[in-house]
């Protein structure tokens, strides 16, 4: 077993941007050194066994659980991992993306659970690339990448 802390000590090696696979800037590090990492891991694995077809139900259920145990990182650093193993499924969750759904006016339902908000985002999402083939971002991962540029200051 490995401990949080160390973890977190040794994620920078293999996630970051000198690694060269991390897209958001700084700023889940001081809400996130103090996650569970054993459970987000936990959760991703749950995700990642999935059979496709209950993936999106899986991730639901997951976001739900690491919500309900105040799991710091569950947000921005659990929404970056699935998006970068599932690029065409679900959307990183930071700052500019959570301005970019406040201007737009998207709020899901009242009511709904963080793990079906996530699902209900992803989904807007994939309808909305799906009805504007031509749009340059022709995936969630490089819509990502367009609001960001569209937030960046």
């Amino acid at each position: 077993d490995i401990t949080s802390a160390t973890f977190y000590k040794e994620l920078p090696r293999y996630w970051s941007w000198d690694a060269g696979n991390r897209f958001q800037g700084a700023g889940w590090e001081r809400r996130g050194k103090g996650a569970d990492f054993s459970q987000i891991s936990k959760s991703y694995i749950h995700i990642i066994d999935a059979k496709s077809e209950d993936r999106d139900d899986v991730v639901v259920a997951e976001v739900d659980n690491l919500a309900r145990q105040k799991n710091s990182a569950r947000g921005a650093f659990s929404s970056e991992m699935l998006r970068l193993e599932f690029p065409e499924l679900y959307p990183v969750l930071n700052k500019k993306v959570r301005k970019y759904l406040e201007d737009v006016k998207f709020v899901g339902s009242l009511g709904m659970s963080d793990g079906a908000k996530y699902l209900d985002l992803a989904l807007r999402l994939r309808l909305s690339l799906a009805q504007n083939p031509k749009h340059l971002a022709m995936s969630i991962a490089e819509l990502d990448g367009v609001i960001w540029l569209a937030y960046d200051g």
